[in-house]
């Protein structure tokens, strides 16, 4: 069993996902879904039948759902991904600069950023290897790599600083 945050407009739901079973707001549903061709599924909650159309944006997170011929907006973070911002959203200075830091202890696999590069919001500036998993680290806003503090292949530990980022 898994814990999402999903968001949908303003509404945030906490909920576990499982085999053939989600919990939301401890209430259990139980579904099956039926792959009937990409992206257009049916989901059988209940004793109700829903056909939906996902298409995923944004490496999982940004979804758009028809579902019964109503559009949704939604946006789904798993708990790494929720560990993943809260670390790199981490203690802006009154410099206006921005420290990114490790959100768990791994490997640097791949420094994707140079120093004085100028980055945008969203961009990767590292892949972090971690737990057999390899996570990208983003910029949290626009800005100029002002210094990297970490190389290629060496491990880090959680909370230490990788880049500092200036603002512009």
């Amino acid at each position: 069993m898994e814990h999402y945050k999903i968001t949908i407009g303003e509404k945030i739901i906490d909920t576990i996902f499982g085999l053939q079973k989600i919990i939301i707001d401890d209430k259990e549903f139980h579904f099956t879904t039926t792959e009937i061709e990409n992206e257009l599924i049916d989901i059988h909650l209940g004793n109700s039948l829903h056909q939906a159309y996902c298409l995923i944006k944004n490496n999982s997170i940004d979804v758009e759902v028809w579902v019964d011929n109503q559009f949704i907006r939604i946006k789904i973070e798993d708990d790494r991904a929720i560990l993943l911002n809260r670390f790199q959203t981490n203690s802006a200075n009154t410099q206006g600069e921005i420290s990114i830091n490790a959100p768990m202890p791994g490997l640097v696999k791949k420094i994707e950023i140079s120093q004085d590069e100028i980055v945008k919001q969203g961009q990767g500036l590292v892949i972090l290897e971690a737990m057999k998993m390899e996570n990208e680290i983003k910029s949290p806003q626009d800005g100029r790599i002002k210094e990297i503090r970490i190389e290629n292949n060496t491990t880090v530990e959680k909370d230490q600083t990788l880049i500092i980022i200036e603002a512009i």
